[in-house]
């Protein structure tokens, strides 16, 4: 009997036992089973599919060291997601997953970062408002420069291990542990017009509470000011909360602040543009083939004078939010480039005697309400204001919410 027809059996055995065994869940392992057989159809007779079967049975018998089949599998399985060149399409296993699980609660022990993939690097994408990423200085630090790690910031070691090629979920559970200890980060933080500037960090880790509306303050007699962090189900309704209590305080224009805010939730963020823009679509995801799902505004809108802040760590569903006011022209855009990130992922998880495990997949690609694509390309400001502020949401230190507080008041006439 072929090697094909060996494997397919198995296959099948498994799969069948796997539905026998959860039963209550069957039809989830049924689509799975139909998955597997469609895969298996078109890769058993492809002859690289046989030159890996040959590839892992010499490794297995001749290399140096015994290696243990599910390493060769696993490694196997993460080389296929690495060939799609795509760094949000990632393989978990039981490590990564448990990773990735404690990043959806909203509480984990660790710095306080985002960081994400560019290119081969893991970049800081966001560092939480007073958490120990945002405010411990460097080994190394000049004395002058506000501390803590900054957007674009490049992770090249943790506790000495290079992290450079490695995917961002492997990373990111080095950089996290238990409270209390600390963990030592080389970053190499660009500088215009200079070399990098290279940075040792020596971080206590603690309980991190991921935020979401980081401030919500009258910052002139007439102008509000809300900084929102990240976007979870729970947003939505502290964003309306938020709005009543600016408004009540005398608000006539509102400053929304987007900065370092890598997503979230993608309901919320059509949720949180609804009380910003008038009815209509909010996003565009577009999958395969042409399929398109469009996610609309109920209406109503702001009714203010409106200017958003972003910047190069404002992220997915900020852009999602941010992309929709400028469609509409229901506010300024005000700061820098966006990050670009304008895909939609998908989580398929399943669990065996291996563990638990997962695979996220980008599905699809959102556009906005004028079907604009930012995927890597990102969101233009109407107004560019470059720079970092040294306290974020203080007049005084920030030089992009200042001008914010400008262009409004030249608006509100005084």
């Amino acid at each position: 009997m072929s090697r094909a027809r060996l494997a397919l059996g198995a296959l099948i055995l498994v799969a069948a036992t796997a539905v026998l065994t959860y039963a209550a869940t069957v039809n989830v392992y049924v689509q799975r089973l139909e998955t597997r057989l469609d895969a298996f159809g078109e890769v058993a007779d492809h002859p690289v599919f046989r030159r890996l079967l040959d590839v892992i049975g010499y490794v297995r018998r001749f290399y140096v060291e015994e290696v243990p089949l599910d390493q060769l599998l696993e490694g196997a399985v993460d080389g296929v997601l690495q060939s799609l060149d795509d760094p949000y399409t990632v393989y978990y296993d039981a490590e990564a997953y448990e990773s990735f699980e404690i990043s959806l609660t909203g509480e984990y022990e660790g710095i306080g970062v985002v960081v994400t993939t560019v290119d081969e690097y893991v970049v800081v994408q966001t560092p939480f408002p007073g958490s120990p990423g945002a405010t411990t200085y460097p080994d190394n630090h000049d004395g002058v420069s506000p501390p803590g790690l900054r957007a674009g910031d490049r992770i090249l070691e943790v506790d000495g291990v290079s992290v450079v090629g490695m995917p961002v979920e492997r990373a990111a559970s080095l950089i996290r542990g238990p409270r209390g200890t600390t963990v030592r980060l080389t970053v190499e933080r660009p500088v215009e017009g200079a070399p990098p500037q290279v940075l040792y960090f020596t971080i206590r880790r603690q309980s991190i509470e991921i935020p979401t509306v980081q401030q919500a303050d009258m910052v002139t007699p007439r102008i509000g000011y809300l900084w929102l962090t990240q976007f979870t189900p729970d947003t939505p309704g502290q964003v309306r909360e938020a709005l009543k209590r600016l408004r009540d305080q005398g608000a006539r224009a509102i400053i929304l602040d987007l900065r370092n805010n890598p997503g979230g939730d993608l309901s919320a963020s059509v949720q949180v543009a609804s009380q910003f823009v008038p009815a209509g679509p909010v996003v565009h995801v577009e999958r395969r083939g042409g399929e398109r799902e469009t996610y609309s505004a109920r209406g109503g809108g702001l009714g203010l004078p409106l200017v958003v802040l972003i910047n190069g760590g404002t992220a997915s569903a900020s852009e999602i939010v941010a992309g929709a006011i400028q469609d509409y022209g229901s506010g300024t855009l005000l700061g820098e480039q966006t990050f670009g990130k304008g895909s939609v992922q998908t989580v398929y998880t399943w669990e065996d005697r291996q563990g638990r495990a997962a695979v996220k997949v980008t599905t699809a690609r959102y556009l906005t309400p004028k079907e604009r694509s930012i995927h890597a390309v990102g969101l233009t400001p109407d107004v560019e204001v470059p720079g970092t502020p040294e306290q974020q949401g203080d007049p005084q230190r920030d030089p992009q919410l200042r001008r914010a507080i400008e262009l409004l008041e030249q608006r509100l006439g005084g």
